[in-house]
């Protein structure tokens, strides 16, 4: 499991390799081999839970929250959902 260590104020977008989905406020973003953010959203993205991709509004290097999350949902729809808060996640260790 993951725990949430801090908000962050943006991410490096060129880093973004893939995506998790948590519910229809919340997913988890993979950024290189250990980096892992937790992006969570004002409204419900209800394509979040099928979506066959995700952007993000940004046009810059990096997500910051007044970005879009941007779901692309089986039907071909477009759901831009604003970005309300982005934590870092670290893997939560376990005790020996």
């Amino acid at each position: 499991g993951y725990e949430q260590v801090g908000g962050v104020d943006k991410i490096q977008n060129y880093r973004v390799d893939g995506w998790n989905y948590i519910d229809n406020k919340h997913i988890m973003i993979y950024a290189g081999p250990s980096q892992r953010f937790l992006i969570t959203t004002t409204i419900e993205c209800p394509d979040l839970a099928s979506a066959e991709r995700i952007g993000f509004s940004s046009t810059a290097t990096y997500i910051t929250k007044f970005d879009k999350l941007v779901v692309r949902g089986p039907s071909g729809m477009v759901q831009s959902c604003p970005i309300m808060e982005m934590k870092t996640l670290q893997k939560i260790k376990r005790e020996a």
